[in-house]
């Protein structure tokens, strides 16, 4: 649904919202509410606030002031345009209460819209509501307006009479002071501060949104998975006890209730990052913002729980204490390549079968911050855990591989990173004679592409007659249902891993199906290849290579929109959240410069899109940086907290803590509630209200006590 505020006035009408006599100005916003400016007509001013007070309501309120020196008559007309949904339908004329008013309906969603001033319904192409508002010099008049969506009709007329007896200057009074209060960032690039307080609002506002799901019962409990979780932790800045409450109970609530996240092991979930365990690091990360262990200490057995589900027979098939990644959405890394694209040998993905450093070092950092908070909660660490822990460790170290240093997939079961290769094209059907012995032991993987649509194969499987790496002879059939087709083409992978193949069998295909048999290869990089560096699993050498050979290089990780999801030529996906990951690991290893040449690489990309679209984006293209996927997800946010860690400024509970120098090429100001941050590259100055200004020009860590006009934890929210 959409409405459009028209003016008018003498019986000529701006029909189109961009024929304005000025340019639209923005004033302020936040999570729910915004404030500008509009010069619909010469000379007439209107002051818009557009707030929400409650869910399922949204107001507004139009001030039209007369800036001429002549009597106007101005009509104002409220357009709603509703595309009904299902069973919906669009808005038509309605009496509440002797006033005229619109109803619809959205889906199973009742409509209404009121404008106040007694109104006139007028015809049109959409409906809506007319208002005549006359204007000596200098006057000023205002029309509200309400717009309710709820799931009956009744409630929906409920709903706006009560929100007609709100007192609406003070409403919008009180959200005044509170946009007041809250954090600005300034650093001299206006498009900078907006793409900043921008990412706080709509942070804001996933949360909120959150929020009043879990109040209506609209969502499951513990929607908010580890991996949102984190990321909107690092949205959001400052927090107080409240924020961070609402965050936990959101993402440990069922566990804590004693229901599992995931109805399956986390690692057998066909979509998503969200079962990736990262508990104990959201509790890590909200200990070091200095917040109490009464706060999150309860929530260390749902974290610790969690982690034991990656422990689990389906999920280790050598029995080696390194789970296996058996599904490529546990990382759900953005490949904008069509497979069809890659090396034939990269194409067939050997999922179930293979082990991840990417995986394991995500599990070990989990256990590492695990063991660290029970410490400070002084319960007893757990021994299999430890045991764990060295286990995933040691696959780390066995993974790296220092001559190009990076790590590397390996098979789950054989542990061999297999370089892979074709074996031989152009199979035929029916049976084929191979007698090869492989390069390395290895599954097989065969690539079926049809020659023209691809028709229906008759029961097709194929047979494989050959030894496997440990000297046993096998033969090994492969039926439909292992067989898995995409847009053109198809693949499967065996299960036994082969030293030599000696005979193809290929029953129930036809000529027009061409069939290849190859070595699937394990090379292919990625960013969760990178993720040790994050998890603080290298030795400073091998952090370093990995930096300087890698990570950085601008011919694999390193773009000017920020790090490639795979580091190859052509099309590749930059994902916020992972590139985050990394950017954590460089402060880790003491490259705050380089952790702020990555965080003006992604306000690039993010700027780019604002400006061509108005939104953020789950993925961005790494040749050019416009937006792909989902719309304003929370995915795409800009991380403000981990700015201000880069720029070396942390609030925790009444102190300001400044470390290091500002590592951008220019003066940032921090202003919150009386207290005022103006960070050069060589010195600090700090404004506290009722205290003389203190200048710090030391890269040492020091400690700056606020007083009460900077309160507890820093924050409103």
């Amino acid at each position: 649904m959409r409405i459009y505020p028209r003016y008018g006035e003498s019986g000529q009408i701006r029909a189109d919202p961009l024929d304005v006599d000025k340019t639209a100005q923005l004033v302020t916003f936040s999570w729910d509410w915004v404030e500008y400016l509009t010069h619909p007509l010469p000379e007439i001013q209107v002051q818009s606030i557009n707030w929400v007070p409650g869910s399922g309501v949204i107001c507004g309120e139009n001030t039209i002031t007369n800036q001429s020196s002549n009597n106007r008559e101005i009509t104002l007309d409220s357009i709603c345009h509703l595309q009904p949904q299902g069973d919906g339908s669009r808005m038509s004329r309605e009496g509440f209460k002797g006033r005229e008013v619109l109803t619809g309906q959205w889906g199973t969603k009742e409509v209404v819209f009121f404008q106040a001033g007694n109104p006139i319904q007028a015809e049109g192409p959409y409906p809506f509501l007319s208002s005549s508002l006359q204007l000596k010099p200098g006057d000023t008049k205002s029309c509200r307006w309400i717009c309710v969506m709820t799931e009956s009709k009744q409630s929906a007329f409920n709903v706006l009479e009560r929100t007609i007896q709100l007192d609406w200057a003070g409403e919008i009074s009180r959200r005044r002071i509170r946009e007041q209060s809250q954090l600005q960032i300034t650093n001299g690039d206006p498009d900078w501060d907006f793409a900043l307080a921008l990412s706080l609002k709509q942070g804001r506002l996933f949360l909120e949104q959150l929020k009043a799901e879990e109040e209506q019962a609209l969502s499951i409990s513990g929607r908010l998975s580890p991996f949102l979780a984190n990321y909107l932790f690092q949205v959001l800045t400052p927090l107080n006890a409240d924020g961070i409450t609402n965050i936990l109970e959101m993402t440990f609530q069922s566990k804590v209730m004693g229901n599992s996240y995931n109805k399956t092991s986390p690692g057998l979930q066909a979509g998503t990052t969200h079962s990736l365990p990262l508990g104990a690091e959201l509790i890590w990360q909200v200990h070091q913002a200095g917040f109490p262990k009464k706060l999150w200490e309860k929530y260390l057995p749902a974290a610790a729980s969690w982690l034991q589900e990656w422990f689990v027979n389906e999920l280790d098939q050598d029995a080696d204490g390194v789970p296996d990644l058996v599904h490529p959405d546990i990382f759900s890394l953005a490949d904008l390549k069509s497979r069809v694209e890659l090396p034939l040998e990269n194409r067939v993905t050997v999922f179930p079968y293979l082990e991840s450093p990417g995986l394991s070092a995500i599990l070990s950092n989990e256990f590492d911050k695990l063991e660290k908070l029970e410490k400070i909660c002084r319960i007893q660490a757990n021994g299999a855990f430890l045991e764990k822990k060295k286990a995933l460790d040691n696959h780390l170290k066995e993974s790296w591989q220092a001559a190009l240093a990076r790590f590397q997939m390996r098979d789950s079961v054989s542990h061999i990173p297999v370089i892979g290769g074709i074996i031989q094209t152009q199979l035929q059907p029916g049976f084929t004679r191979i007698q090869q012995d492989l390069p390395q032991p290895s599954r097989l993987g065969l690539v079926f592409t049809p020659n023209h649509a691809r028709k229906a194969l008759v029961d097709p499987s194929i047979v494989l007659h050959g030894s496997d790496w440990q000297g046993n002879y096998r033969i090994e059939e492969i039926h439909q249902s292992n067989i898995h087709w995409e847009v053109g083409w198809g693949w499967t992978v065996s299960e036994s891993i082969y030293s030599r193949l000696d005979y193809c069998l290929l029953q129930g295909f036809n000529g027009e199906v061409s069939v290849d048999l190859l070595s699937p290869s394990l090379t292919r990089e990625d960013i969760s290849l990178t993720l040790p560096l994050w998890a603080n699993a290298l030795s400073p050498g091998q952090a370093e290579d990995l930096i300087n050979k890698n990570l950085t290089h601008p011919d694999k990780y390193w773009s000017k929109y920020g790090l490639r999801s795979y580091p190859e030529p052509g099309a590749s996906g930059i994902q916020l959240p992972w590139n985050l990951f990394l950017g954590q690991g460089l402060l880790t290893c003491a490259k705050q410069k380089l952790a702020a040449d990555l965080i003006s690489c992604w306000m690039g990309t993010i700027l780019i899109n604002l400006k061509k679209t108005g939104s953020f984006y789950s993925i961005y293209d790494a040749d050019t940086g416009f937006g792909l996927g989902q719309e304003n997800t929370l995915e795409g946010l800009f991380p403000v907290r981990f700015f201000l860690q880069v720029l070396g400024i942390q609030f925790i509970e009444g102190t300001l803590i400044l470390e290091n120098s500002n590592p951008f090429p220019w003066p940032v100001t921090i202003t919150y509630r009386g207290l005022v941050i103006h960070r050069e590259k060589d010195k600090t100055i700090i404004n506290i209200q009722g205290k003389e200004h203190q200048i710090s020009t030391s890269s040492e860590k020091q400690y700056f006590q606020l007083g009460d006009s900077a309160s507890t934890n820093f924050s409103t929210w």
